[in-house]
C-alpha cells in the first residue's frame, strides 16, 4: 500500500483537536446529549450502547435513526426491547436485535476505561472485537462520557475504525485502496496506519470521515471541513 501522503499532510495539521469541536456538531452527539434532560449517565450509556449494537441494516440514514432513539426515550418509558419493537428503522430483523441486546442487557458499561468495555462486549457478544457495531459502540460511549461530564476526551489509537459502505467508498476514492470490497480488516489496517502518521486514533478519523461522506456521496453542505481536504476524497 503507498499512503497518499498529501493526506497525511493536510490530517495532520486539521489535528485531532478540530475533529473533537466537528464531534460537536455530530446529530449522533447532540442527540446523545439531549438524554441528559432525562437520564443519568449510568441510564444513558446502557440506553446508547444498546442502540450502537443494534445500528445496521437500517431502513433510513442513521443521522435520522439516532434523532429517532433520542426522541422516543425522551417522551416514553426506557423499555428498550418495547423500543426495538416500534423503532421504524429497525424493521429488519427485528427479532434477531432482540437477541443480541438480551446478551448484554445486564452489563454495565465503563466509561472510565473503554478498553476494557470494548473487549467485554466482544466476549458477550461472541463476535470479532473490530466488527463494525462493537467499535461504534465505543466511539457513542466516548459521546455520552464527553457529554455528561462536559469535558473533551480523546479516544485510543488501538479501537480500529468501524468499516461501512461509506468508508469502503472514500477510502477508495483517496487511493488507499483500488477495490472497495477488500475485507474491513484491511481498510482498518490502512486507517490505523494513518491515525499513527497523522496523530488522530482512528475513531475521531470515522468523525471527520463522516461529514466527508455526507458531502462527497450525498451532495450535503457542510462548511467546516477545509475545502483542500474535501478535495482529496472527491470521486475522480
Amino acid at each position: 500500500m503507498v499512503l497518499n501522503l498529501l493526506l497525511i499532510e493536510k490530517l495532520k495539521k486539521f489535528g485531532v483537536e478540530k475533529i473533537l469541536e466537528l464531534e460537536k456538531e455530530d446529530i449522533q452527539f447532540k442527540s446523545i446529549s439531549l438524554l441528559r434532560n432525562k437520564f443519568d449517565e449510568r441510564q444513558a450509556s446502557k440506553l446508547v450502547m444498546f442502540n450502537s449494537l443494534i445500528s445496521y441494516r437500517l431502513v433510513g440514514k442513521g443521522e435520522e435513526y439516532w434523532v429517532f432513539f433520542s426522541n422516543y426515550f425522551l417522551t416514553r418509558n426506557k423499555d428498550f426491547f418495547d423500543y426495538i419493537k416500534k423503532c421504524p428503522f429497525l424493521v429488519l430483523g427485528r427479532e434477531k436485535r432482540i437477541e443480541r441486546i438480551k446478551k448484554v442487557y445486564d452489563y454495565e458499561p465503563n466509561l472510565e476505561n473503554l478498553e476494557k468495555t470494548w473487549e467485554d462486549l466482544s466476549n458477550l457478544l461472541k463476535c470479532d472485537k473490530n466488527s463494525k457495531t462493537i467499535v461504534f459502540t465505543i466511539k457513542m460511549l466516548n459521546y455520552v462520557y464527553r457529554a455528561f461530564r462536559d469535558e473533551d476526551r480523546v479516544l485510543p489509537k488501538i479501537i480500529p475504525i468501524p468499516v461501512d459502505f461509506r468508508i469502503r467508498k472514500l477510502t477508495k476514492y483517496v487511493n488507499l485502496i483500488e477495490d472497495e470490497n477488500v475485507s474491513y480488516k484491511k481498510i482498518q489496517e490502512i486507517w490505523n496506519e494513518v491515525a499513527e502518521l497523522t496523530n488522530i486514533p482512528p475513531l475521531h478519523l470515522d468523525s471527520l470521515l463522516w461529514l466527508i461522506g455526507r458531502v462527497v456521496l450525498y451532495g450535503e453542505k457542510i462548511y467546516n471541513i477545509p475545502e483542500d481536504i474535501l478535495e482529496l476524497f472527491k470521486k475522480r
